[in-house]
């Protein structure tokens, strides 16, 4: 999440039950761990969500998954998507970080704030 969320910082975050609404558009999200993608958490911006028209980033790196929790890579990038129901659109801050679908179900919590210590 650079430059939003400097390397080393810590971010506190919500579980998603645990919220009083639903995770929204440019919140900062913590996804669970998927094979293909990665085997940690990630935490990636919601740039689009349920209903909505999103023209996608036009850079290399999306990636898809399905409620399934399946990455599907793709090269291509269409001009306009609609968000399908129970996904969310997601991307690292970055230029460089993957981008893509993700099924709600992926999601387990909302960064509330983040902090880096200063003596690190």
């Amino acid at each position: 999440m650079v430059p939003t969320i400097p390397p080393g910082s810590y971010v506190v975050t919500c579980r998603v039950p645990l919220l009083p609404a639903s995770i929204g558009k440019n919140d900062v999200a913590v996804f669970r761990p998927v094979e293909g993608v990665s085997p940690h958490p990630w935490v990636h911006r919601v740039i689009a969500v349920a209903g909505e028209k999103l023209t996608p980033p036009k850079r290399k790196g999306r990636v898809d998954i399905t409620d399934e929790a399946e990455a599907q890579h793709r090269n291509e990038a269409p001009d306009m998507l609609q968000i399908p129901e129970s996904c969310v659109y997601q991307s690292g801050d970055s230029t460089s970080s993957y981008h893509g679908l993700v099924a709600e179900e992926i999601v387990i919590a909302k960064v509330l704030f983040h902090f880096k210590l200063p003596w690190r």
